[in-house]
């Protein structure tokens, strides 16, 4: 917004989002150079024009996603460029101050239509979450819209478990020794594969028997939950440590699964080459049909609620925000209702 003199008249130019992507021209006419000024003061234009959805964005990503991976700030980014496409498209706007719940609301529809699983549509809507939430602090809006948009139900729940016969087939089918490893590290864990490539070095402490993951926070904060090590994992990462000693000379910012160059691995690689060996074991055995390799978090889960380990503790163990996030995976298993039963009746 500028004040310039044209004559007698003091005029003050600025631009507005268009609905078609780009900037309308708007300008007033003032007698003074003090009315001028008060009227860039009072605020008028923000009020009533609001600010470009697109160029605030463009400022979020510069300013809010300078430590994220380059993965994430490109996902990012597409998610923010195709929602503003859909706002333009559909609602003919482009200025943050018009964006309202119901139109975010229709956008989850239309990408649920698409066909689009329900966890990347609750990470979409997490973003703008954090994009809506960055305005509000920024005073470019006086309310978060997307803080009353409600998230889809979370379908990982609904990935099937392994069997542990399964699990050993799949890790003996594996022949690639480090992936090999990355696997039985999700099994044993019942970690995300993103947090199992993130994981450095630095966050195992073999003096205390520990691993520390860092999970990211909806508020662009970090969430620290603490590990245990024992058994076959103490000893699969003891293992990879003496082996990895050698590359220290970079110090221990190294993940524990590197990919080219000693950098980490891409969570979505891990899923195509998991999906190979479980397309192989298919042809032979048809119990892996629907079996995917994020169903190994479920396994690690569904394992330690049998063994009747507190609720509180197995959530503290996967890393659940919510103790109601994991009472979803509480699924009750015909066989284990059958044994249940015999086992009541023989007492």
């Amino acid at each position: 917004m500028a004040i310039n003199k044209k004559g007698n008249h003091w005029i003050v130019d600025w631009s507005v989002p268009a609905p078609n992507g780009k900037y309308r021209r708007n300008r007033e006419r003032f007698e003074t150079k003090r009315e001028a000024q008060e009227f860039v003061d009072s605020g008028y234009v923000r009020k009533v024009f609001g600010f470009s959805f697109q160029e605030k964005a463009k400022e979020f990503l510069e300013c809010c996603c300078i430590d994220v991976q380059d993965s994430t700030l490109k996902r990012r980014t597409g998610i923010l460029k195709k929602v503003n496409n859909f706002l333009v498209l559909n609602f003919s706007i482009a200025g943050l101050n018009a964006v309202t719940p119901p139109m975010i609301s229709s956008y989850l529809k239309q990408e649920k239509k698409r066909g689009i699983k329900n966890t990347t549509i609750n990470y979409d809507l997490k973003v703008l979450r954090l994009f809506f939430s960055y305005c509000v602090d920024m005073n470019y809006l006086e309310t978060n819209p997307a803080k009353k948009v409600k998230s889809l139900s979370d379908d990982t729940s609904k990935r099937k478990s392994w069997s542990k016969k399964q699990v050993r087939a799949f890790l003996d089918s594996v022949k690639d020794e480090e992936l090999k490893d990355i696997f039985n590290f999700l099994y044993l864990t019942g970690t995300r594969p993103v947090m199992a490539c993130r994981v450095l070095w630095k966050h195992v402490d073999f003096e205390n028997e520990e691993i520390f993951f860092y999970h990211s926070k909806g508020d662009g904060g970090v969430r620290t939950q603490t590990f245990p090590l024992a058994g076959e994992l103490l000893d699969l990462l003891k293992r990879r440590y003496s082996e990895a000693r050698k590359k220290f000379q970079h110090g221990n910012d190294i993940p524990l699964f590197p990919g080219r160059n000693l950098k980490q691995r891409c969570p979505s690689s891990l899923g195509n080459k998991a999906t190979n060996y479980l397309n192989k074991l298919r042809e032979v055995d048809p119990s892996f049909k629907d079996l995917q390799l994020y169903g190994l978090r479920n396994t690690f889960i569904n394992e330690m609620i049998k063994a009747n380990i507190q609720l509180d503790y197995v959530k503290e163990l996967v890393g659940h925000a919510k103790l109601s996030t994991t009472e979803k995976y509480m699924t009750s298993d015909s066989e284990d209702i059958k044994k249940a039963y015999l086992d009541f009746r023989s007492k």
